[in-house]
């Protein structure tokens, strides 16, 4: 499955400034999440939105792995203070494909939590 070209590398930027503030890898439809991002990320978001660029396509999981690597180096990390970006790591370390919940359902106890978790919260 790593093999398959089928794997993106993406920017999100400030929609302010333009500037670039995190790079991912993963499907396309990844770019687009809110969920399963840091504490820096949503911050960023929350105070001026962001729009987001697919920079590479159809790649192996490894391609896209070196080019994470790459621009997160040159970007630099805010978390320790060499650059810009929200990313919390230095890059290639994601799970390709991971699936954790599949299968599984929530109890109404989760499903509340949850719910509750979101009223109120703002969708740029």
């Amino acid at each position: 499955m790593n093999n398959v070209n089928k794997f993106c590398v993406y920017f999100h930027f400030n929609k302010k400034t333009d500037e670039v503030f995190y790079v991912g890898i993963g499907t396309g439809y990844r770019a687009k999440r809110f969920s399963q991002r840091n504490d820096i990320w949503h911050r960023i978001v929350e105070k001026y939105g962001f729009y987001y660029k697919i920079i590479h396509e159809n790649l192996t999981w490894d391609e896209a792995c070196g080019y994470e690597k790459k621009y997160i180096s040159e970007f630099g990390r805010r978390n320790n203070k060499t650059g810009q970006l929200a990313n919390m790591t230095d890059g290639g370390d994601g799970t390709p494909g991971c699936k954790w919940n599949v299968g599984k359902k929530r109890t109404k106890e989760q499903r509340e939590r949850i719910s509750n978790s979101l009223k109120g919260r703002k969708i740029p």
